[in-house]
């Protein structure tokens, strides 16, 4: 099996953030990866209170997940990825 771990700085806009997953994805896809793992706090990082961040939580069939999912089955790629819900 092999795995790829895409790292990269979250920010705290998630569609940059997805955006630069998705380029991730692609890549560890065309290089053969059977496994991508990604950063904990993938949707949105900084270092402001918990109560920020649960304005930004997003359920797991929320437009986050649910594209970095369709990249999946597009891609055969299995992805973990970490992100607030």
């Amino acid at each position: 099996m092999r795995i790829a771990s895409g790292q990269f700085s979250a920010g705290k806009d998630p569609q940059s953030n997805l955006t630069a997953i998705l380029d991730m994805m692609t890549i560890a896809a065309r290089g053969g990866a059977d496994l991508l793992v990604l950063p904990e706090s993938s949707l949105y990082a900084s270092n402001e209170p918990p109560a920020v961040l649960a304005k930004v939580a997003e359920p797991l069939d929320g437009p986050f997940i649910g594209s970095i999912a369709a990249a999946a089955l597009d891609l055969h790629l299995p992805v973990v990825v970490g992100l607030a819900e």
